[in-house]
């Protein structure tokens, strides 16, 4: 992800680990970063869901069968008109 933003705003590798941790309170797992903090109200959200989450996996024994998971990847689009 940093050679993506090195690319594309013109720095050096080290330039842009510096500022996504250092400037914009990063963090790199698994090679991606993320937002050492959340906010109260996304706290709140996370809760809400999880909790969903769980009501729904107890009352329902199929529940897990209904999950999808992927990894996330950019697409570009071209408008050809």
């Amino acid at each position: 992800m940093i050679h993506d933003v090195c690319n594309n705003v013109g720095l050096l590798y080290g330039t842009c680990q510096q500022i996504l941790s250092d400037e914009l309170n990063m963090w790199r797992i698994a090679a991606k970063f993320v937002p050492r903090l959340l906010s109260n109200d996304q706290k709140e959200y996370h809760i809400a869901v999880c909790t969903k989450l769980k009501e729904q996996a107890e009352n329902n024994s199929n529940f897990i069968f209904t999950i999808t998971t992927g990894d996330e990847y950019w697409v570009s689009g071209y408008d050809l008109k």
